[in-house]
Formats: C-alpha cells, structure tokens, sequence
C-alpha cells in the first residue's frame, strides 16, 4: 500500500439480537450519544431501542396505533430524536432520556409525505419529500426551537 493506506478490513454480517417477528416494523434509526440505537416506528405501536454494547433490544415508548407512520429520524442538538412522517399527521419526538414520546406539529396533508431529514446547521430540520401520488409538493421545515 502506498501512502500510508489502510488495507480495508472484511466487512462479516451477523445476527444481533431478536426483535421478535413482525411486518415492516421500523424504517429508519437513529444513533444515541450514549452509542444506543433508536428504531423509527413504521407499522410497529413501539419505539425500539437496541444497544450494541449489551447486544439487547428493549421496547421503547408507545407511538400508537396505525400503520406507515414514520420514515427515518433525526437526532436534535438537546438529544430529543425526530420521527419523519410519512402517513403520520404530526411529527413525532422521542426523549430518550425519559422514554416518552410526543406528538409534534401538524406535517401537512395527504400520504407519502416525507422520507427521511436533515438537521439543518441552524437548528432547523427539512425533510425530503416523498413524492406519492396524494402529497403537498413542498419540502418540509420544522423549527422546534
């Protein structure tokens, strides 16, 4: 190798901890200053939460029922995480540190709104849109602040 390049190492796959069986039940995740892992509700009622330093899967707050509600996530300058809606009506905001979940602000009409965000360097998060067949055409903005 020349230059002082690193030889790429293998990548190996294998199997972590059992989340249990279930159709589609998160679509996205969030990593945690703590190192955990947030998985973002889809079709499940549930948060997840997985910690690889333990390998253990734990069931997080209550979201509610309802199917496609989220699509990725975002984690805030104060720790809280953002839920991206996709069939949801309102954002969703997780404190990890309490375990709770909110229902956040109104995310525009229709279905299919969104998948995934970015945190904007302001503070500001803009999710991207999805662009479904029954969606406002505008990128979503949230100013939590």
């Amino acid at each position: 190798m020349a230059g002082g390049e690193k030889a790429l190492r293998e990548l190996v796959y294998f199997d972590g901890a059992s989340v249990g069986i279930g159709v589609q039940r998160y679509y996205g995740g969030v990593l945690l200053p703590d190192g955990r892992v947030v998985f973002v509700p889809y079709n499940s009622a549930n948060i997840g939460i997985y910690n690889p330093l333990t390998d253990t899967y734990t069931v997080g707050a209550a979201v509610g029922s309802g199917t496609l509600k989220f699509f990725g996530g975002i984690l805030l300058p104060d720790g809280r995480v953002v839920f991206v809606p996709y069939e949801s009506a309102n954002v969703g905001i997780y404190n990890p540190l309490t375990d709770t979940y909110t229902v956040g602000a109104a995310a525009g009409s229709g279905i299919n709104k969104f998948a995934g965000g970015v945190l904007l360097p302001d503070g500001r998060v803009v999710f991207v849109p999805y662009g479904g067949t029954v969606v406002s055409a505008n990128v979503g903005i949230l100013d939590y602040a």
